[in-house]
């Protein structure tokens, strides 16, 4: 029995490798880093640094934007891609953008505090029950987001899509009052959100995310929201394999430029480069989401127990009061109102839920 349960152990590591391999995990989403504008002969060599790994579905969607990008502006504008995470984490990536020494990112939520918080109001917790519902919302959004972020020196290249958040416990949890007394990881940097979860009730620990398998093995966490792939492929549900079935928010992504460095391409390869963005990145994030999914299987066949909510208003109760502690620090109230709105139209529009 034991050498059968090393066999299946050594299984699923080998199958949550294949995925990692196939998709950038959600939580640490790649932070594209452009190290410096290379001219030969009129040619933009566009230097790019992400956390992706090598033959990641992201990284491979990058060599995809690079060979279309060349082709597209008759090798005038070129990608160099620098796979791994060399260029540092997300907030560390904004910052060298802002004092020169990179010039681009592919971010998360994370990432975008760093730059403009409206953004995160597409991110608030139980508002969303499908990702037409976020596009529907976003895409209304897209001008005054985009102004917000451009008033601070960046340019959306296009937006993504990450996957559904859910709550991974040591120990079952069907209740708020029961996920108040895990130990959760809050990521760090952003001590708003830390704060306004401690106002509900949780227990935030922050910690880095390149320690979190250890802080779950030693204890000093004992939950984490994370989507499904990202559970999988960082074997963090190997520690947590209790998974709250509610999908609690979606995750989002931005891939952005800084403007100064913007300019310097023509308007017309301008042009070239977003539609390309745009068509590669819709195209990868149909795939991400599909491979989230995937992910809950896949686990399941390795001990993730689903755990269903015991009373599914006492959830919707806490989220509400969750978004009233994000409002005004975490996310702006200007923004949050617009994505209420814009979500109540939809539902009209849409037959509700």
């Amino acid at each position: 029995m034991h050498t059968i349960k090393k066999t299946r152990q050594a299984h699923a590591g080998r199958t949550a490798r294949r995925l990692a391999a196939m998709v950038l995990p959600a939580v640490v989403l790649a932070g594209i880093a452009w190290t410096g504008i290379g001219r030969a002969d009129d040619t933009i060599v566009i230097k790019l640094g992400t956390l992706a790994p090598e033959d990641s579905i992201w990284y491979k969607s990058l060599r995809e934007a690079d060979q279309r990008i060349r082709a597209a502006t008759s090798g005038r504008v070129k990608l160099k891609i620098y796979p791994g995470g060399v260029s540092g984490n997300e907030s560390a990536i904004i910052r060298k953008i802002r004092i020169g020494q990179l010039h681009a990112a592919s971010i998360t939520a994370v990432g975008l505090i760093d730059i403009e918080r409206s953004a995160l109001a597409l991110q608030l917790p139980r508002v969303f029950s499908s990702f037409e519902e976020l596009r529907f919302v976003r895409q209304e959004m897209e001008g005054f987001l985009d102004e917000r972020i451009r008033a601070n020196n960046f340019k959306v290249l296009e937006w993504g899509e990450i996957g559904w958040t859910y709550f991974f416990t040591r120990e079952p949890v069907t209740t708020p009052s029961e996920l108040k007394k895990v130990k959760m990881y809050a990521w760090e940097g952003d001590p708003p959100a830390t704060q306004a979860f401690l106002k509900v009730g949780f227990k935030p620990v922050t910690v880095p995310s390149t320690d979190v398998l250890p802080a779950l093995q030693t204890g000093m966490i004992d939950g984490f929201p994370a989507s499904a792939l990202s559970a999988l492929s960082f074997q963090w549900f190997a520690v947590c394999k209790n998974m709250v079935n509610i999908k609690w928010a979606p995750m989002i992504a931005a891939t952005v430029i800084w403007l100064p460095t913007w300019n310097k391409i023509s308007e017309a390869d301008q042009a070239k480069v977003l539609e390309v963005m745009h068509d590669v990145i819709k195209d990868l994030n149909h795939r991400v989401l599909q491979l989230d999914t995937q992910a809950i299987t896949e686990m399941k066949k390795y001990g993730l127990n689903v755990v269903e909510p015991a009373s599914l208003p006492e959830w919707e109760a806490f989220a509400e009061d969750l978004r009233n502690a994000m409002r005004g620090e975490v996310v702006t109230p200007e923004s949050m109102d617009r994505v209420l709105e814009l979500h109540r139209r939809y539902q009209e529009t849409h037959g509700g839920k």
